[in-house]
């Protein structure tokens, strides 16, 4: 009587395995070398290329006339206006490219208010413009620029303001 060995057929499948496995793993060490040598060779064959030339006569204003990376800002404009004689601070600035801005006008010592681009401000004047660090209004006809100050508390003395940093925040955090 011939007794059936259960140990080849279990066998069997675990040599194919270890097979493929080992396949696997050639090829993929195969494949991780070849891409270093592509990484390896990659510049040199660029620097082997030879330049294209622009055609001549390309007309560049056409690029530039597309404003693809945005409009300008009108700083000339704002550069070339005189500041503003109007008694109005400018108190605070809500500004970022693209979107609508907020500006924090008022006149000396009284309650500032917050307007956009369009409204009509005290002292007869019109806010055309908020930039980050100013606003462009127009009064009389004209153009004028406030200017974002910096604003010292009243409180404050002259001593206070000769304070380092340092005693600044000890004074701030006892």
């Amino acid at each position: 009587m011939k007794v059936a060995s259960s140990a080849g057929p279990q066998r069997l499948p675990a040599r194919v395995a270890a097979v493929l496995f080992a396949g696997l793993l050639a090829q993929a060490g195969f494949d991780l070398w070849r891409s270093r040598q592509e990484v390896l060779e990659g510049p040199a064959a660029a620097v082997r290329a030879e330049p294209v030339a622009p055609p001549s006569g390309a007309d560049v204003s056409l690029i530039i006339d597309r404003h693809l990376f945005g409009q300008p800002a009108s700083d000339a404009v704002a550069q070339a206006a005189p500041e503003t004689r109007a008694n109005l601070v400018l108190g605070g600035i809500w500004f970022a490219p693209g979107t609508e801005g907020y500006a924090l006008i008022g006149e000396p010592g009284q309650q500032q208010r917050l307007y956009r681009v369009g409204a009509q401000l005290p002292a007869d004047a019109q806010l055309l413009e908020i930039q980050a660090d100013r606003v462009l209004l127009r009064r009389r006809g004209q153009r004028e620029l406030l200017l974002l100050r910096p604003q010292v508390p009243e409180s404050a003395s002259p001593s206070a303001s000769a304070a380092t940093p340092a005693e600044l925040m000890r004074k701030r955090f006892r």
